[in-house]
């Protein structure tokens, strides 16, 4: 049984509930809507993913923070109450929330003044975006000397490739017994590992769940012989899942003060290797933001315990404060 934290804590990883678990044959073998993209599509279009800040927009976010200076909070005190955005600004981000949460699952906001800002006041001005659902947010600081781009592609596009090319890879995506590395971030009771699928059927909805590292990283637990750890049928599964996604990939570059976000439940994401520059030039700096909207917010639904929680999922240990890093830890 999951522990049960305060509701202000985040929930944590989380195994599924079996009886919400639909079988394969459940599953649709075509999915349609605006989650089905293709990246051929996207490149020729970039105004359907590219927004901008206006000046306007900038200024009014910059008074905004001026105001919750004087107050004396921290970036964990930052919310909608203690941080109020102006009209235009909700109105900019409501713009892009639907396309995040039901459209095609990703955006990119570029002209964020970051090199005007001091270091450690730009994770305030850029992180006001908590009405966007379970998403990941990534800002660019600074950029590496090369590499370290960003590849996003449609959950939906790859789950009816898959049925299309190989339904057996597909089929095994859908069973509950893939395990997942906690690496270390484990409460009282837990074990080191969830076990879970990588696509779900869920409230009429296909919802992927996928980390290559959290996936390939169980070896320890095997070694130890606490697990068996994945057959080879699941290792070829995980080669073509990553083939394919690549293959149906859409390539973007992150400038210096763009944003990019990514809904974590229908889109999957992954950078490209990189060569960083040597001291005493700065090195590549993204800071990361991981973003929950509850059912209560229009959030979909997922066949885990903690759907409902207003804060689902990212990283929980027993009961320790939120922390917002600003650097590697």
């Amino acid at each position: 049984m999951p522990i049960a934290l305060p509701k202000e804590l985040t929930s944590g990883q989380q195994e599924p509930l079996p009886e919400l678990l639909q079988p394969y044959e459940k599953f649709p073998t075509k999915i349609s809507g605006p989650t089905v993209w293709r990246a051929e599509d996207f490149r020729s279009r970039p105004d359907l993913w590219q927004r901008q800040w206006t000046p306007e927009l900038i200024q009014q976010l910059e008074e905004a923070f001026d105001k919750f200076e004087v107050t004396g909070k921290t970036l964990p005190d930052n919310n909608k109450d203690t941080f109020p955005l102006p009209a235009d600004i909700v109105d900019f981000l409501s713009s892009i929330r639907e396309d995040v949460v039901n459209g095609q699952g990703f955006i990119l906001i570029e002209g964020l003044p970051v090199t005007e800002w001091t270091w450690e006041t730009t994770p305030l001005k850029s992180t006001k975006f908590g009405s966007i659902p379970d998403v990941v947010g990534l800002l660019c600081l600074h950029k590496a000397m090369e590499g370290g781009e960003s590849d996003v592609v449609s959950a939906h596009n790859l789950w009816n490739t898959l049925q299309a090319e190989r339904p057996d890879v597909a089929e095994l995506l859908t069973k509950p017994d893939w395990y997942f590395d906690r690496k270390g971030e484990v409460s009282d009771g837990q074990k080191p590992w969830v076990q879970k699928a990588v696509f779900y059927f869920h409230d009429g909805r296909v919802i992927s769940h996928f980390d290559p590292y959290f996936v390939k990283s169980i070896g320890r637990h095997v070694e130890a012989g606490l697990i068996p750890g994945h057959s080879e049928e699941q290792l070829e599964a995980i080669a073509v899942l990553e083939q394919t996604a690549q293959r149906l990939a859409l390539h973007m570059i992150l400038k210096v003060g763009d944003i990019q976000f990514v809904a974590d439940a229908h889109v999957l994401h992954a950078r490209t290797a990189y060569r960083d520059h040597l001291p005493p030039a700065p090195r590549r700096h993204l800071l990361r933001l991981w973003l929950a909207t509850p059912e209560s917010q229009g959030g979909w639904k997922r066949p885990f315990p903690d759907s409902a929680n207003e804060k689902r999922g990212g990283i929980q240990v027993n009961d320790q404060a939120e922390t917002c890093p600003l650097d590697a830890e």
